[in-house]
């Protein structure tokens, strides 16, 4: 092999190297997150209970936003929904409270 395509194929090692090098450092600053999303702050990880009808509504909440071209995490309906509850009143708080059906927390016992 000449000493011209050894001096080319090093060269083009090296490029593909810092390529590569940029590529990682890019994907370890994002941590997790989609590449164009907003950075997040600090998330928390919370479990709580629904019932199938709330788990249906928002697989059909999730349909709908994919349907205007928005693909959303259940995360992302649950906090939507959150932002929406916050900007109402104490009275209308209350109310929108009293519509949802008290569920007792934590996992159903599985029997044998």
């Amino acid at each position: 092999m000449s000493a011209s395509v050894k001096n080319d194929l090093r060269h083009s090692l090296q490029s593909n190297k810092r390529q590569l090098e940029k590529r990682l450092d890019a994907a370890d600053g994002a941590n997790g997150r989609i590449p164009g999303q907003a950075s997040s702050k600090v998330t928390v990880c919370v479990s709580f209970s629904l019932l199938p009808t709330e788990v249906s509504l928002i697989r059909e909440l999730q349909a709908r936003a994919a349907r205007e071209g928005r693909v959303t995490w259940n995360s992302e309906i649950a906090r939507a929904g959150l932002l929406l509850l916050s900007a109402l009143s104490g009275p209308d708080l209350v109310a929108a409270l009293d519509k949802v059906e008290r569920v007792k927390p934590g996992r159903k016992k599985e029997t044998r």
